[in-house]
């Protein structure tokens, strides 16, 4: 009596929390058919695993096997499906369901994909552990072929004392076959090399302290002297420029007066013309003798207006006679 009476005592503080997590299961499972009808597959099939993870149900598990198929998740489906069929047939009037759910495992079993970790005897040392993507994987799987989604895979071992291995793998959605071969482990002690002696190092003395000479400041590229040789290479210039105009004015105004006047011209503008044309052929003249003289000038006053280093091979020695004076520019290059 006091048993029964414990019992029906669990009951009534069980119930509530029962029915909070079946109306909380329903609620994931309309919602993962609510995502399901708008053709978000991921999102569905995160519902629907929620909704078994509060209560399984043979439903919850055709839907969700369903929805996994659907998002090319082929060995979890495939796994669902049998669930699905294990529970239906446990409970009654599900035949019909159970039959189903294996006739759609029996649909998906051909297209699997199968994961081996192949373990040699050589590397199968004492406390080894393999894991996939983090999660170890029992001996009992080492060596079978296990379905799997498709996808990449990280696959980890280690023992007690040997190096770590690691590799990774890419298995096809459907219909393929992958092996991972486990290589051998070296024992950690193979792989540190032997201990050397230190060497001995001799405790350098403390540099001595000297100061370098400070830079020589490079000379300024132009001087006084230069600036004028620019000045007088301007005027130089100038002066041809205006030689060269007055020299065109007068050749066209004698040929204007040629034209005008025979010999002897007595056209006062035939005559003028030509006054003019010889004023101007004369002008001309005196301006490219002051454009030469200013270009000289100018070379000269750049050549001896080079900077302190250039200056020093720079020499104007003067020569006296005795009827003369002198002086002469000696450059060195």
């Amino acid at each position: 009596m006091r048993l029964r009476e414990s019992l029906f005592a669990a009951m009534l503080v069980l119930a509530p929390h029962l029915a909070r997590a079946d109306a909380l299961a329903d609620r994931l499972f309309k919602s993962g058919q609510q995502a399901l009808a708008a053709g978000k597959i991921a999102e569905a099939c995160d519902a629907f695993a929620a909704s078994d993870a509060r209560t399984s149900r043979v439903g919850t598990l055709l839907n969700l096997g369903d929805c996994r198929e659907q998002n090319g998740q082929i060995a979890t489906a495939w796994a669902t499906f049998l669930r699905a069929a294990a529970l239906a047939q446990q409970l009654p009037g599900e035949h019909k369901r159970a039959d189903e759910a294996r006739r759609r495992a029996s649909y998906l079993q051909p297209r699997l994909s199968f994961l081996t970790i192949s373990v040699a005897e050589a590397s199968n040392v004492d406390g080894l552990t393999i894991t996939r993507d983090g999660a170890p994987i029992e001996r009992a799987y080492w060596n079978q072929g296990v379905p799997v989604d498709g996808g990449t895979y990280v696959i980890e071992a280690s023992a007690p004392g040997h190096d770590g291995w690691r590799s990774s793998v890419v298995v096809a959605p459907e219909n393929a076959r992958a092996i991972v071969d486990v290589p051998r482990f070296k024992p950690i002690g193979e792989l540190v090399p032997a201990v050397q002696p230190a060497p001995i190092i001799a405790t350098p003395r403390a540099p001595i302290a000297r100061r370098d000479p400070a830079p020589a400041s490079s000379p300024p590229r132009f001087t006084p002297m230069r600036f004028a040789a620019l000045g007088a290479a301007g005027l130089a210039l100038g002066a041809g420029v205006f030689g060269a105009l007055e020299g065109s004015a007068s050749a066209r105004n004698a040929r204007d007066a040629n034209a005008r006047c025979q010999t002897p011209c007595s056209d006062p503008t035939g005559l003028a013309l030509g006054a003019r044309a010889s004023h101007q052929a004369t002008v001309a003249n005196l301006a490219f003798v002051g454009a030469a003289a200013a270009a000289v000038g100018a070379v000269t006053l750049w050549i001896v207006g080079r900077p302190a280093p250039i200056r020093d091979r720079v020499a104007l020695v003067p020569v006296v006679g005795a009827d003369r004076a002198s002086l002469t520019l000696s450059l060195e290059f």
